[in-house]
């Protein structure tokens, strides 16, 4: 009971009757992240090197996710063999286990724990690619099976997205000790080192030491990926929030109360349009001199220089003479045929 009482809750850690610590919520996000971010940096840094190899780098670039599959497959299976865990479960200090043994994964547990980390999100990223292209394609040339799959993936990956928020719910709250449906598919759980961990350990991972300057330098190398993940994550959400926002009703409404309530006026001069109307028919009523271009604006039928209009409307989005609203795909160029016939 006094153990009971003395484990400290740490989001969703707490101290089981094993004594086995459960990462907190925040650690099996930054895990995550870092799995997750470690492909995209890989490649923008293929990328970058092909701006002075593009040759020696297409190769690389057209079979990107075959190399990192098996990179990947190597890496874990390094750690898990090692370390008891993947990679960037191991760089937060976590390690799996069998829930019922609490014995490090071996066997099918190990083969099931590297298919949902490095096999599963190779297929998921070739189905996806597989949605886009079907989607492209005209749907009376879709063939049935193709039908099938673009009727029932988007199903398919909302039922995994939704098992993950319920795994995520019930480990926060403390209702589960596995905080995603692949861990409890791989029959394991995640669990923080312990001191005696690190001594099993033949070589204790750099960021796993005593804090360095060289584990300090390291630590902030590898989590470069997983910040620029998250951040990238960041701006995503926030460019479909505008979008949707400017999408909306509200959107409409808020623009509406914030427009002019008095047009502008043009810089030298305001016109109005009976002056236009007693200018000279070959002057702009913009810069007042012979027109160039001549150029009419639909909206309210007056002609002007193209430059003079073009530029105006652009800027002020109005017909300078009524105040209509006007858009640049709204000016006609007008052609002047300068041959005449002259006939005795």
């Amino acid at each position: 009971m006094a153990v009971l009482q003395t484990g400290a809750f740490r989001g969703a850690g707490v101290i089981s009757q094993q004594e086995h610590t459960l990462p907190s919520i925040f650690d099996i996000w930054a895990q995550q992240s870092l799995a997750d971010s470690v492909k995209p940096a890989f490649k923008h840094v293929i990328k970058f090197i092909g701006l002075w190899y593009p040759k020696e780098t297409k190769s690389v670039n057209k079979w990107f996710d075959e190399l990192y599959l098996g990179f990947s497959l190597f890496l874990d299976t390094y750690y898990f063999k090692n370390y008891g865990g993947s990679f960037s479960e191991n760089f937060y200090g976590m390690k799996r286990i069998n829930p019922k043994t609490s014995q490090t994964p071996i066997g099918k547990d190990r083969l099931k724990s590297l298919f949902f980390i490095s096999v599963w999100p190779y297929l998921r990223g070739k189905l996806d690619e597989l949605q886009a292209k079907l989607s492209e394609v005209a749907e009376a040339r879709r063939t049935s099976i193709a039908k099938f799959f673009l009727k029932y993936y988007p199903y398919f990956k909302t039922l995994l997205g939704a098992a993950a928020i319920l795994f995520q719910i019930a480990y926060i709250f403390n209702y589960s000790a596995i905080p995603t449906p692949f861990l409890w598919l791989s029959n394991s759980k995640l669990i923080k080192l312990t001191p005696e961990d690190l001594l099993k350990f033949e070589s204790i991972p750099l960021h796993l030491q005593d804090a360095g300057l060289l584990t300090k330098l390291w630590r902030f190398l590898v989590s470069i990926p997983s910040v620029f993940g998250r951040l990238f994550t960041y701006g995503l959400f926030f460019v479909q929030f505008l979008e949707f926002f400017y999408a909306s009703d509200a959107a409409k409404e808020l623009t509406t109360s914030h427009q002019r309530s008095q047009p502008p006026v043009h810089p030298l001069m305001k016109l109005s349009e009976p002056e236009v109307l007693t200018m000279e028919i070959d002057k702009c009523p913009l810069c007042f001199r012979r027109r160039i271009n001549d150029t009419v604006l639909s909206v309210s039928g007056y002609v002007f220089c193209y430059t003079c209009i073009d530029s105006y409307v652009r800027r002020e989005g109005l017909c300078p003479i009524t105040y209509l609203p006007a858009t640049p795909d709204q000016l006609i160029r007008l052609y002047k045929n300068n041959n005449s016939n002259n006939s005795d």
